[in-house]
């Protein structure tokens, strides 16, 4: 037979504070592996709804119907980014050919022939291709410096 063990209501109070601050601790170090099992619980919070209608309504299981759901949204997914990524890439064309007279623009309103922007200065008096080659560089120290740190924010 065990003896039972009894613990005072501070006792248990300080017991559980710690248990709280160890499951903080924990949470805190594996967070970024939590991500994507929180996006899962959420999508399926939201989805349960639709699911269970539809299930109630045409008498199909449920778990089919969770499937159906999943499959059309991925799809939809893949549609959406067929259809957009080529939109975007021929608007980026588009840009990448348009920045260096906006840039000029720019300057011209400010009254300025250089930018220094990130470190990297462009010089407005340039022709299009050294701009272009300018524009590219600020686009990449942009992408080594400032995205590392953003994208885990996103």
């Amino acid at each position: 037979m065990t003896d039972r063990i009894y613990l005072s209501p501070h006792a248990r109070a300080t017991i559980l504070w710690i248990a709280v601050g160890i499951i903080l601790l924990f949470l805190w170090q594996v967070g970024e592996i939590l991500t994507p099992f929180i996006w899962a619980i959420v999508t399926a919070y939201v989805l349960t709804p639709v699911t269970a209608f539809l299930a109630r309504r045409t008498g199909l299981p449920r778990r089919l119907w969770a499937v159906l759901v999943y499959v059309v949204l991925l799809g939809l997914l893949v549609w959406g980014l067929g259809t957009l990524l080529p939109l975007l890439s021929q608007q980026a064309t588009e840009l990448s050919k348009e920045l260096p007279r906006h840039f000029r623009e720019a300057g011209r309103m400010l009254g300025q022939s250089e930018f220094d922007v990130l470190g990297v200065t462009i010089d407005l008096n340039a022709t299009d291709a050294e701009i272009s080659r300018q524009i590219g560089q600020l686009l990449s120290r942009a992408g080594r410096d400032i995205l590392p740190s953003a994208i885990p924010r996103l």
